[in-house]
Formats: structure tokens, C-alpha cells, sequence
């Protein structure tokens, strides 16, 4: 479970990933990767990304 923000609704949640993958530079090879995880929003049912810490 990781505590994350929708921002279409202002909301956190609790909430699992559906998918979750890094991003990185590829013209930077000494650059750290970013985690993205995909998660569904409860209320509305709508998916939305946000960084994993």
C-alpha cells in the first residue's frame, strides 16, 4: 500500500499499484530512475499516475 495523491480530486488514498515502472534519462547515464505506479481511483474509477517514493 502506498499513500498517494489524485490531484483531479485533491484526495489521498491508500492504495496499491496496478503497474509499476521507472523512468529515466537516456542522455544521462549516471541520473537516478523514478518509480511511476499506476492506481485506480475508488471513488471515481478513473486511473491516474503518481511517484513512488
Amino acid at each position: 500500500m502506498v499513500r498517494v495523491k489524485d490531484k483531479s480530486t485533491g484526495k489521498e488514498y491508500d492504495l496499491q499499484p496496478i503497474k509499476v515502472w521507472e523512468l529515466k534519462p537516456k542522455n544521462r547515464p549516471n541520473a537516478k530512475a523514478v518509480k511511476i505506479g499506476l492506481f485506480k481511483n475508488p471513488e471515481t474509477g478513473k486511473y491516474f499516475r503518481a511517484k513512488i517514493s
